[in-house]
């Protein structure tokens, strides 16, 4: 079944044409489609929210393979409140990204994943 998640993960690549910017998690070889919306940086890293359409066992090997945070799932928040409120603390716009990536019709293999 092809499923949306999204996770907050930082962002690698120089800006270069040879070495775009990216979510870390994109460098994951599954097969996948994702919309990233940039929250800021924190401890010398970018840190991005990136919404990921792909197939549920290939979200598992996304988990496994990264140190990426499952932000949610269904539009429903996957932290508990007290991690979200320490994510607020380090990126003020948090809720308001989180609203974009809400919104973004990414596909992957012609499906969005949020209801199907």
């Amino acid at each position: 079944m092809i499923i949306e998640k999204t996770y907050l993960c930082p962002i690698i690549g120089s800006g270069t044409h040879e070495d775009p910017r990216r979510p870390r998690l994109a460098d994951v070889p599954i097969e996948k489609s994702w919309y990233m919306v940039e929250l800021g940086k924190f401890k010398g890293k970018d840190w991005a929210l990136v919404s990921v359409v792909a197939e549920e066992t290939d979200h598992n090997t996304l988990s496994l393979e990264t140190d990426e945070v499952l932000f949610a799932f269904k539009k429903i928040p996957q932290i508990d409140a007290t991690k979200l409120e320490l994510l607020k603390g380090k990126f003020p716009k948090l809720l308001e990204k989180w609203e974009i990536v809400k919104k973004c019709w990414v596909s992957f293999q012609e499906k969005t994943g949020k209801e199907e």
